[in-house]
């Protein structure tokens, strides 16, 4: 959104934009909006004026802040009225219908008359735009009227000036359905709610809640905030989120995504964000962004039929001076680049957006989209990406001589249960699924990134890293040596434990590889990409093991997080156009460095907010769809550019030979125009349903 400052202090900015007079603009959501903010003192809108002044401490750094949360505001705070303006309505096209039918009905000497009261606003629409502007496509329309109105062919002015008024109002229709489709992701989801207020059920507005909020969600509701359900039970259809048609359990402790339906059930759930930080606000964020960023190609497109406006206006004073023939030079005018140039690639770029975010692939602007067609190289981080974010226990080795798996298993899930990270939680699901109790236990002590101490049964229980065991406290690992090659060529963490000073016993667990992992690497490689690459914290072994699995052609292991950026920027170097795909906070700066940033649902909060794609499935399986929808979409926008600039290049030579009257040309350009942005429109997918 386009903010102009009026006037600025050390400690005020005062701004003006357009939408601010707008009726359905929201003050208030905005005011609070800036008002969260931490160098924020005080907020005002002038609704009457156009105008917002925020007041603030922080100096620059703070103004720059102001300034860059005004360039991304979320769509809520826009009324559902907000849209492109309709320049053009069906009262104008009915008026210039009419004219060519008085045309023939009218007596003569009216018709003169009433042919240039009609057609004024287009001429007098191309002279201001002379002024102003320069040549543009409106000097073109404006020229061939007015000739055809100096000839005295009232017949062709009239039609002329209809047909290029029902093409406007057709082209504004569809760019206006193009932003309609992706309101329809945007709209808020309710503006009043039901919450828990101590004890009692109580109506609030939405805008009102609170992080905090004890929220009542019944059968049939839309769910206004992201929130942990903190009781009852319910079915949840998340597909204006996620895409996905199966209904959710939702239960306690389950998440709730703003925007979803409760299909049967009832749960109180725990606001955890509301406003500008809700599912359905970020996704706000990003498609806002997204159309105010054009693709490259778009702005190619832009400058290309801006330059053909001036080539046309020349042509036609050409052939004016060569031939004297107004009818012709009339033709010549009324050919125009500009329209299905201009409107064909933003069209297609928001109808891809809607039909993506139908599929739960959320992009933040035109350019990501169009290099996501172009990228040759995909690299993955490995933990989280291409495997789940749990581990399982695949073996369990005695090395003692006496010790049973059941007792191995039972000891080592008994002195991790305390402690809440992936090792314990695998060890203790297995003592769960085989039925191995857990034993009594008098003391615990947990030593980071090394392992846990523990008293079981009067014994002491060592259980962690072969370092921990060894180093920390000299007890003989060598038995190990032999079973640890081998777990760890299959991929797999290890855990050593020892009873009394002597080891026991070993317990391999390995990360469990997504199951869509493998298809979605083999489908890249189908649609073009050249390297698929992996990086991974882990050691050489393990890293080989998920890398042969999975079919990727190059591993890279013991991988720090700060060498991401620097390793993407070097792939960028030798020429390769490179998407990241990561989750967590670590993978922010191979997210940035990349040229498309990919982030999954269940990614960190600064691994979303980084990424230039987000896949609101924790699920890899839209990835190939969305490399091969991006390629179709530049396909469209390319094949719709020479599809415009081929007709009407044809219309225009027959217009320079005289084979063609300046009506059937107008008549021949503004179905091309109209055909173009509808087939641009078509990549929404609406047909389908």
């Amino acid at each position: 959104m386009v903010f102009q400052i009026v006037h600025e202090t050390r400690s005020r900015l005062r701004l003006r934009a357009h939408f601010l007079c707008d009726p359905a603009f929201d003050e208030t959501y905005l005011e609070d909006y800036l008002g969260a903010m931490e160098d924020v003192t005080a907020v005002r809108v002038n609704a009457m004026a156009c105008s917002l002044s925020v007041h603030f401490t922080g100096g620059e750094p703070a103004k720059v802040r102001i300034l860059q949360s005004l360039e991304s505001l979320p769509m809520e705070v826009l009324g559902e009225e907000m849209e492109p303006a309709q320049q053009t309505d069906m009262g104008d096209v009915y008026r210039g219908g009419a004219m060519v039918l008085l045309t023939f009905l009218l007596p003569h000497r009216l018709v003169p008359v009433l042919s240039w009261i009609s057609c004024f606003p287009l001429v007098w629409g191309g002279v201001s735009t002379l002024v102003k502007q320069g040549l543009k496509v409106e000097v073109l329309d404006a020229t061939a009227v007015t000739l055809s109105l100096l000839r005295r062919d009232y017949l062709t002015a009239n039609a002329i000036n209809f047909l290029l008024t029902l093409g406007e109002y057709l082209q504004d229709s569809t760019e206006r359905k193009s932003h309609r489709l992706l309101r329809q992701l945007l709209k808020p989801p309710v503006d009043k709610t039901w919450i828990n207020l101590d004890g009692q059920e109580v109506e609030v507005e939405v805008k009102s809640l609170r992080v905090g909020d004890l929220i009542i969600g019944h059968t049939g509701e839309l769910m206004p905030v992201d929130g942990t359900v903190v009781s009852g039970d319910a079915l949840a259809n998340q597909s204006a989120i996620t895409g996905e048609y199966v209904p959710v359990h939702l239960q306690p402790g389950s998440q709730v995504l703003a925007g979803s339906v409760l299909e049967e059930g009832h749960i109180t759930y725990q606001a955890e964000r509301v406003g500008a930080e809700t599912t359905m606000a970020r996704i706000g964020k990003f498609i806002t962004t997204a159309i105010q960023r054009p693709a490259p190609y778009q702005r190619e497109s832009e400058a290309l039929a801006d330059q053909l406006v001036p080539l046309t206006f020349g042509l036609g004073t050409g052939v004016f001076a060569l031939t004297r023939n107004v009818q012709k030079t009339a033709g010549v005018f009324c050919v125009d680049y500009s329209c299905a140039l201009k409107l064909s690639a933003p069209i297609a770029l928001r109808a891809s957006m809607y039909r993506a975010a139908t599929e739960g692939i959320l992009v933040r602007d035109g350019r990501s989209w169009e290099k996501l067609s172009k990228v040759t190289t995909f690299v993955f981080d490995k933990t989280g990406t291409l495997t789940e974010r749990s581990l399982q226990l695949s073996e369990i080795i005695p090395l003692d001589g006496a010790s049973s798996e059941e007792r191995i298993l039972s000891l080592a899930a008994t002195a991790e249960a305390p402690y809440n990270h992936p090792l314990s939680q695998a060890l203790s699901q297995e003592a769960a699924r085989r039925g191995v109790p857990l034993l009594p236990r008098s003391l615990a002590e947990y030593i980071v990134a090394h392992g846990v101490s523990s008293i079981i049964a009067g014994k002491k229980i060592l259980v962690g890293s072969r370092h921990f065991l060894e180093d920390d406290e000299g007890i003989n690992c060598l038995p190990a040596d032999v079973p640890e090659q081998e777990l760890y060529k299959s991929g797999n963490n290890i855990l050593y434990i020892a009873e009394e000073g002597k080891l026991i016993g070993l317990l391999a667990l390995n990360e469990t590889v997504r199951p869509e992992a493998k298809d979605t690497i083999k489908n890249l490689k189908d649609l073009g990409a050249r390297r698929i690459i992996m990086l991974t914290g882990d050691n050489r072994q393990a890293a080989q093991a998920i890398g042969q699995k999975l079919g990727i052609d190059e591993v890279k292991w013991e991988f720090l997080p700060e060498e991401k950026g620097g390793f993407i920027n070097s792939l960028k170097k030798e020429g390769e156009i490179v998407a990241f795909i990561g989750d967590g906070a670590n993978d922010a700066p191979g997210l940035i460095c990349a040229d498309v940033g990919i982030c999954l649902r269940e990614g960190s909060s600064l691994a979303r907010e980084t990424a230039s794609v987000l896949l609101q499935k924790d699920d890899l399986r839209p990835l190939p769809w969305a490399y091969s929808f991006s390629k179709q979409t530049i396909s469209y926008t390319r094949e719709n550019f020479y599809l415009a600039t081929g007709l009407n290049s044809a219309i225009l030579v027959l217009a320079l030979l005289g084979r063609i009257s300046p009506l059937v040309t107008s008549i021949f350009h503004n179905s091309i125009t109209v055909g173009i942005l509808m087939r641009s429109l078509s990549l929404s997918g609406e047909e389908r349903k």
